[in-house]
């Protein structure tokens, strides 16, 4: 069976690897112009993660989400758009909370089920940018969510009454290229009807 951990894994590396080696092409290419212009790109390559102390920004992400370790007769696969804002609070932490809808779709065997939730998402990250254009980042931290609604064979469930309520744990890593990230992220579920679960995705976004 297909392990998706590894994949996740593996993908992180790639992430990361190819993000140094962009960096350091890029580094070597306007080192070979002359001496001066790499001294002014060096003094930029210090100071440019040091001008973000207090700054305010915000984020938007868009993932496909997938199930991973659900039984081989269950297909899963999910959207999650998610805003807020964010403040670097020393250097290149920065700090993010906001709001996010995720809807998540299972194919059983003989039954389709539909949910959608809606969350807040709090982000403890750290964006380290190579150059104006070159960067890498991650971040961590809790969902705390609500299921809305579900459909069960496009028939709508009563969740009246229900506890609704979860609290999932996200982990992203990834590049930012030209003002956009891309990053592989994992998510399982720590408390609440998503208890255990696990997730992994793929998106695209950005910090500003």
């Amino acid at each position: 069976m297909f392990n998706m951990k590894k994949l996740l894994i593996l993908a992180i590396t790639l992430i990361l690897g190819a993000g140094v080696s962009l960096a350091q092409q890029n580094t070597g290419n306007e080192s070979s112009t002359n001496n001066s212009t790499n001294l002014s790109a060096n003094n930029r390559f210090v100071n440019f993660n040091k001008s973000k102390l207090l700054r305010l920004g915000g984020f938007y992400n868009v993932n496909m989400m997938f199930m991973s370790d659900k039984p081989d007769d269950v297909w899963s696969l999910g959207c999650l758009f998610e805003g807020g804002a964010s403040v670097y609070v020393a250097d290149i932490l920065y700090l993010g909370a906001g709001l996010g809808y995720w809807g998540q779709s299972y194919k059983y065997e003989r039954m389709d089920v539909s949910n959608n939730h809606i969350y807040i998402p709090i982000q403890i990250g750290l964006q380290y940018d190579f150059n104006n254009k070159i960067g890498a980042f991650c971040n961590t931290g809790p969902q705390l969510g609500w299921l809305v609604s579900e459909k069960i064979e496009d028939e709508k469930v009563d969740l009246d009454g229900e506890d609704t309520g979860f609290t999932n744990w996200t982990v992203r890593f990834g590049l930012r290229l030209w003002g956009f990230e891309a990053y592989a992220l994992y998510q399982k579920g720590i408390s609440g009807f998503n208890e255990d679960a696990k997730f992994w995705g793929v998106g695209i976004g950005g910090h500003f």
